[in-house]
């Protein structure tokens, strides 16, 4: 008697289980218009680019000064805070 009780509530047990069981669900890609959508085609047209030296140049110059800038002026920050 006992037995068939503890198969009974494994059998219902698995059941459950099977029921509930998760799964993976995705929607397709979004198609707009009849086409495959790509955003910023034209964003790395490099070789179009009108005076790439100037603008690479001063890119890279400010990325450098920032870089230089701002720990110093928060050094001399702490160093003024710290005096009191």
């Amino acid at each position: 008697m006992m037995r068939q009780g503890v198969r009974e509530a494994l059998r219902q047990g698995r059941r459950v289980l099977s029921s509930s069981e998760r799964g993976y669900h995705s929607s397709r890609p979004a198609k707009m218009g009849g086409y495959d959508y790509e955003h910023a085609t034209h964003m790395y047209n490099l070789d179009r680019m009108s005076n790439p030296g100037l603008k690479f140049g001063l890119g890279i110059a400010g990325g450098v000064i920032l870089g230089v800038a701002v720990p110093l002026i928060a050094v001399q920050w702490q160093q003024k805070k710290a005096q009191g």
